[in-house]
């Protein structure tokens, strides 16, 4: 028997769909492979204040481009402790 990592899986079907129908690339005049697309939104680190500047100090020493889609509790989140993003 033969059995596979499912979120692995998943993972390369996404990325498949993306590249054929996504143009974040393009729209941000970016090179493929110069960013990382950043999702932020499990409780436990949205909820956590140390968790979230922990993160964002992370992505801050990042060195690709961050899209950072923002969903409304993790906006929320920041806001709370006053997080600003800085282009």
């Amino acid at each position: 028997m033969r059995v596979g990592d499912v979120a692995v899986d998943a993972l390369a079907l996404g990325n498949s769909i993306a590249d054929s129908k996504s143009d974040v690339i393009k729209r941000f005049g970016l090179e493929e492979g110069q960013c990382i697309i950043m999702t932020l939104h499990r409780t436990s680190n949205t909820n956590d204040p140390k968790n979230l500047n922990s993160i964002f100090r992370a992505m801050g020493e990042c060195d690709k481009t961050v899209i950072f889609p923002i969903r409304p509790r993790t906006r929320k989140a920041m806001d709370a402790i006053g997080l600003k993003i800085i282009p």
